[in-house]
């Protein structure tokens, strides 16, 4: 007897079962990897908004906890974008050359006002003291121009042997340079400490004036000055009063800018 076939025959509700059982252990296992696939999909999704290529280190605020941390900046005043003021930053003439030796922990930072001078007066020049390389050494200030016997090298800073800028040092023998150490007060003098060539130059300090304008920061006694403050009083005493002048009308602006970008819009200077 031949034995019958079952190709294209009715099949019994067992079957069917098993098939429907199979079908659905199938269904199930896909659906499974799926929902894991789904979950593991939300794991790696970050949150909120989309994220966006991060920005160079000068188009942002440099503290991650700091005021104004990933607020989008301008890389040429530092200001927010919507309150650029680069157009102010015009070149102006200066006799005297003016070398900013700033500390590497404020060249990111942007209510840091010393590099403003080194965009503005022609021939002056910006060194950072403490930076480190691409991989992480550190790089050495040079230092082998500045020369501790030459009376026209003028080191700002208030030492106890240091000088009066008054009007005795409006006609030197030669070309002046001043040299103007940037940071906080621990940080200058730390540079100064570390750095002894530095601290042998001629040492010159202020005379008094007006008090400060500069709101962005708090300052360490009543008296005290910003870097670009000290620039443009150094200026003014040796004889350079349009170059002072440009200085003090760029750091009205960035002090009015800063205010503002804080919300202080109608922030006006001490009389």
């Amino acid at each position: 007897m031949k034995p019958r076939s079952t190709e294209g025959a009715p099949q019994g509700d067992g079957a069917v079962a098993a098939e429907r059982e199979a079908g659905s252990a199938a269904d199930s296992e896909a659906g499974g990897a799926a929902d894991r696939e789904a979950r593991g999909a939300r794991q790696t999704q970050p949150s909120g908004p989309p994220l966006t290529p991060p920005l160079p280190r000068f188009d942002v605020a440099s503290r991650p906890t700091g005021r104004g941390y990933r607020l989008p900046r301008c890389s040429g005043c530092r200001a927010p974008l919507d309150h650029c003021f680069c157009a102010e930053l015009v070149e102006v003439d200066c006799n005297i050359r003016v070398l900013v030796i700033l500390h590497a922990l404020e060249q990111f930072r942007p209510t840091n006002t010393g590099r403003y001078a080194t965009q503005v007066l022609k021939g002056a020049e910006l060194r950072i003291r403490g930076g480190r390389s691409e991989t992480g050494t550190p790089v050495p200030l040079e230092l082998g121009d500045l020369d501790p016997d030459d009376s026209n090298v003028l080191l700002l800073h208030p030492g106890p042997e240091a000088e009066l800028l008054d009007a005795h040092f409006q006609q030197p023998p030669g070309p002046v340079r001043l040299v103007v150490p940037d940071g906080t007060w621990t940080q200058t003098r730390q540079m100064l400490r570390r750095e002894p060539r530095l601290k042998a130059l001629r040492q010159v300090v202020l005379p008094r004036g007006k008090p400060s304008i500069y709101a962005l920061r708090r300052g360490v006694t009543p008296d005290g000055l910003c870097t670009l403050e000290a620039i443009a009083r150094a200026l003014r005493a040796l004889g350079q009063a349009d170059a002072a002048l440009r200085l003090e009308h760029i750091l009205l602006t960035a002090v009015r800018v800063g205010m503002a970008a804080r919300g202080y819009h109608d922030w006006q200077p001490p009389a």
